[in-house]
């Protein structure tokens, strides 16, 4: 299996909405899809764990207030010992298998993309309120949500590798920020190339606002391709 390591590519999207992401990587453009999906904390739900590990991502998104973090059981009448208080969400096996054929027809639509991952979540919900297909892949994903809770308590090297990942975007600025302050000169173009994600004005949907030149309904005078860039 090929993993996101410390060399691997860092994709740009917002924390709270990894299925952002996941548009980005099935863009035509996208290059090579990853294993792995490394995002920094903030909203987990067990929806996005289902959609996303069904459509074949490991989702590792960094965990915040790990001890308030809910564990999924499917027997609601064993025993878990230290961890019973912890998992107290149910994962309702028959649920799933019941609406299983429509959830593969869902995902099978983003991997088509006759529908984005984004989009999904409306389709899964009404009035604000899971319907039953997204009662079914929630409780699929949070199978997968509990095994990374307990994966990112108990493996120092999980853990370890997520916070690599996490370092490898942040550096990317840090380091113009340094050579900066060691007086290298840094031209603003080429850190303008970082990320795209640091502008307001460019979003994860692909709207983009700009401020045009008065041309005064003429066209712009095409570039010389023989003049030095300032």
């Amino acid at each position: 299996m090929t993993e996101i390591g410390l060399t691997g590519k860092v994709l740009s999207g917002t924390p709270r909405d990894p299925l952002n992401v996941v548009d980005l990587v099935y863009n035509p453009d996208g290059g090579p899809r990853p294993d792995v999906l490394i995002t920094d904390a903030g909203s987990y739900s067990d929806v996005v764990f289902g959609i996303v590990t069904m459509l074949g991502f490991d989702y590792r998104p960094v965990l915040a207030d790990l001890s308030d973090t809910k564990l999924g059981r499917v027997d609601a009448r064993a025993d878990y010992g230290m961890l019973d208080k912890a998992a107290r969400g149910r994962v309702d096996l028959d649920k799933i298998r019941r609406h299983w054929p429509d959830v593969l027809r869902v995902i099978a639509s983003v991997h088509t993309r006759e529908i984005s991952a984004h989009d999904v979540i409306r389709v899964l919900q009404h009035d604000g309120r899971l319907t039953d297909l997204g009662e079914a892949v929630a409780h699929y994903g949070r199978i997968f949500k509990t095994r990374h809770v307990l994966a990112f308590a108990d493996d120092p090297d999980y853990r370890r590798h997520l916070k690599g990942m996490r370092n490898l975007q942040e550096g990317r600025h840090g380091l113009w920020d340094a050579l900066r302050e060691q007086a290298y000169p840094v031209l603003d173009a080429d850190a303008a190339r970082l990320s795209a994600y640091q502008y307001r004005h460019i979003n994860v949907h692909g709207h983009y606002t700009f401020a045009l030149p008065e041309l005064d309904g003429a066209r712009r005078p095409l570039r010389d391709p023989d003049a030095v860039e300032e």
